[in-house]
């Protein structure tokens, strides 16, 4: 990528054209088109920092709040928030003729996996079905907990190795040459930024650099990877409701105040994790699980072998972010200034027509900020933002892709060795916690 094209897509981030609106969908049927299934990939819920208070310290000039859990746990708040994007996506579906409005579903009908390694995600694939199907006694099914589960880290646990100088040089390429000369909107960010963490006091003189390792075969570190990190946990701050003399020391002000710094956060994702060489990698198992559910298929340990009519996969935003890159998509989201922000929901329709022709069509489903942080129920007067996703050289947006068609496009940009299980699944039946 150019530096030109950067400087753009950072603009274009924040503006409203081309962004998804939070009015209710219009039209949600397709004329003589049928909704069979769908797949979904979400982020988890609002969590606290992964790093304690203490550990932050270095990098403000006052305390860390204190949040009511460990760090990078979900919390409560969150986890009503996941609760309320479940019913959401019940309701709005029911609209779009996938299933009745209320009431359970036959048995095999939904299946969710997690990434078992984290709470946050174990919890949150629960907590999606819960508010989608409360009373109905489902389960969400995840990986050995606390252990990598190939599926959500393909790169880093050795299913689906990166070459890393490939990655670094892609990293730097998409940079346009240069880390450190990033453009204007960096810069405008990293300046907003400090001006929250150190008021009054000059921007650390600190470089961007390229190291080996990380998730993303290429480990990039400095002021970006730092904006990256404390941009988002302002986010999360305010997302879970804390006073807002606790976001960001009561200088971050508002959403607008956020959308001033939360840049450094799309430009470092859009760097490593969205960057299409990485993103083949690290989201090659996703991206096969999501093609075998749209294809009828057991992609997912412990799935029924039709994959049922929702397939729900409870990630990171690493995930979407990686989704992104093999796709080809890049979204905008009105009143988020995130663009993966907690509960984003990735949604994979299978619609068919009268004809059997099978046409796949794509969509992001989020929380606004403000919803987030008052836990706004979502209904016709409140719902949630949505925005139609075309993928490059498969139809239009809105419009869909024929499922075969989707298949090959997708399949031929994933590296054919990177076709692991993963990892073994806990009973489906048991209480995730």
């Amino acid at each position: 990528m150019q530096r030109r094209t950067i400087v753009l897509s950072l603009i274009l981030a924040f503006t409203a054209a081309g962004a998804a609106s939070p009015r209710p969908p219009a039209a949600p049927r397709a004329v003589g088109m049928r909704l069979e299934k769908i797949v979904t990939v979400s982020r988890h819920g609002v969590r606290s920092p992964t790093k304690a208070p203490e550990d932050l310290a270095r990098f403000s000039d006052k305390p860390w709040p204190q949040w009511p859990v460990k760090p990078g746990l979900l919390t409560e708040h969150g986890e009503r928030d996941v609760r309320l994007m479940g019913g959401w996506l019940r309701a709005d579906y029911a609209r779009r003729g996938l299933w009745s409005a209320a009431g359970c579903l036959p048995a095999g009908t939904i299946y969710s996996w997690g990434d078992g390694k984290d709470q946050r995600t174990r919890l949150s694939g629960q907590a999606m079905l819960d508010g989608a199907f409360p009373g109905c006694g489902l389960k969400a099914a995840f990986g050995a907990e606390g252990q990598t589960d190939p599926m959500f880290g393909a790169a880093s646990s050795g299913a689906c190795p990166i070459d890393a100088d490939e990655a670094r040089k892609a990293i730097l390429e998409r940079a346009g040459g240069d880390l450190n000369r990033l453009g204007p909107g960096y810069g405008a960010a990293l300046a907003a930024l400090q001006a929250i963490m150190h008021p009054g006091a000059p921007s650390p003189p600190e470089a961007n650099s390229l190291g080996g390792g990380g998730e993303e075969g290429a480990r990039l570190t400095g002021p970006l990877s730092d904006g990256s990190t404390l941009s988002e946990n302002l986010l999360l701050e305010y997302a879970q409701g804390l006073p807002m003399d606790q976001v960001g020391w009561g200088r971050v002000g508002s959403e607008a105040g956020l959308a001033k710094v939360m840049p450094l956060h799309a430009q470092f994702s859009d760097l490593t994790r969205a960057n299409p060489y990485i993103a083949r990698h690290n989201g090659a198992l996703v991206m096969r699980a999501v093609l075998a559910a749209l294809d009828g298929k057991p992609g997912l340990p412990g799935q029924g072998a039709s994959g049922g009519t929702w397939t729900a996969i409870a990630g990171h935003d690493t995930q979407l972010a990686n989704l992104a890159g093999i796709l080809g998509v890049d979204w905008t989201l009105t009143g988020q200034p995130d663009k993966t922000p907690p509960d984003a929901t990735l949604v994979f329709e299978l619609w068919r027509r009268p004809g059997g022709e099978s046409m796949v069509k794509l969509a992001l489903v989020y929380q606004t900020l403000d919803q987030l942080r008052g836990e706004t129920p979502l209904d016709a007067a409140h719902p949630a933002g949505r925005v139609e996703l075309a993928v490059p050289g498969c139809g239009g947006a809105g419009g869909g892709c024929g499922l075969e068609a989707f298949e090959a496009l997708i399949a031929a940009r994933l590296p054919p060795q990177c076709v692991a299980a993963s990892a073994s699944a806990k009973d489906p039946r048991r209480k995730v916690g």
